[in-house]
């Protein structure tokens, strides 16, 4: 999350593969490619990491094949689309990911890598598709010690688990920030009597006013949880925070809801991350360490609740909510408007 301390922009980690710490959802490699495609349009900026699978030893700065290494964080540069002959893909293009390792050294050694054959052949092609916008500021050259590097798409959700963003929003969204305490009698997670008795963020998208009215209509949300940056307190020792230590979630839930005894109704938020699929059901955002994101689409006019949980009581202390959503103001308890002024989110 350096990324988001550095800019103020919000961070989200989208977990790829299942099985692997932070997973919620699967994603299809078109669902991948149009949230690459989204965030680079907003200038957000974005890395990768490929990590160690959690049912073997944990693997740091270790080699994962081709030139790539596990537990290593890669820049990822841009994306882009060019036309290869067929043998090369069945549909006449290929998707490619452009990366630089920061340790300037060490780059990935298949499919159109700089030492690669189709590196060669289509290099014309490849530097129009990622040396054309002003964005490219670091020129994509054939050079084997620069640390940059290109990969299919493909190649690239192979061996890759792990995307982390700091998004920048456009301007047209709104975005607020609120603040909550856990207790040390709070925090249950939602199978428990206590969940009920959790700190609750009432939500409420309004219509636009200058807009006809849209029956049904349904916004785009973020909502973010991010608790009190322990590395600025113990160092090197954060993890040792009891908090940061205690996986966090929340759920989003209607009134009605909220107030249902049976937990089995508040196993979904309402509504998924894909506009078409509005009417359907995500799971909640995965419990992690320290923070925990998802993006849905929230209907307009009705009350929600976030309602922040840990995976076991007894954890007192300080959260914070990031709420942005795809309209030009919203309700949110207690909470601030996000200005430029405000962005930072590294809180001691």
């Amino acid at each position: 999350y350096g990324l988001a301390d550095m800019t103020g922009f919000c961070p989200r980690l989208v977990v790829m593969r299942e099985g692997y710490l932070g997973f919620s959802e699967p994603y299809t490699p078109d669902d991948v490619w149009g949230v690459l495609q989204r965030y680079f349009k907003w200038n957000s900026l974005m890395g990768c990491s490929i990590q160690s699978n959690p049912k073997e030893k944990n693997k740091v700065e270790a080699d994962a094949g081709q030139g790539l290494h596990f537990g290593h964080a890669y820049s990822l540069l841009g994306i882009g689309e060019i036309t290869v002959d067929k043998k090369e893909s069945k549909t006449g293009t290929m998707k490619l990911v452009k990366l630089r390792n920061p340790w300037g050294r060490g780059e990935w050694e298949g499919r159109f890598g700089d030492r690669s054959d189709e590196r060669e052949k289509y290099n014309n092609e490849i530097e129009k598709a990622f040396n054309t916008t002003a964005r490219d500021v670091e020129k994509l050259t054939q050079n084997l010690y620069d640390g940059k590097f290109i990969m299919p798409f493909e190649d690239w959700l192979k061996y890759y688990t792990s995307l982390f963003v700091a998004i920048n929003f456009p301007k047209s969204w709104c975005g607020k920030r609120t603040q909550g305490v856990f207790t040390s009698e709070q925090g249950g997670n939602r199978e428990m009597g206590t969940w009920i008795t959790n700190p609750k963020f009432k939500l409420r998208l309004e219509r636009d006013s200058s807009l006809p009215a849209v029956e049904d209509e349904y916004k785009q949300v973020f909502v973010g949880i991010y608790i009190k940056d322990s590395r600025l307190t113990l160092g090197c020792d954060y993890y040792k925070d009891p908090l940061y230590a205690t996986p966090i979630t929340f759920d989003i839930v209607t009134e009605k809801e909220l107030k249902d005894p049976n937990p089995k109704i508040r196993e979904v938020i309402p509504s998924g991350y894909r506009y078409e699929n509005k009417q359907g059901s995500v799971k909640q955002p995965p419990y992690n360490f320290g923070t925990t994101q998802v993006e849905v689409f929230l209907k307009v006019g009705v009350d929600y609740y976030i309602v922040p949980s840990l995976y076991k009581r007894h954890q007192a202390g300080t959260f914070f909510l990031n709420v942005y959503a795809d309209t030009p103001s919203f309700f949110l308890d207690g909470s601030t408007v996000v200005s430029e002024a405000q962005k930072p989110m590294v809180v001691g």
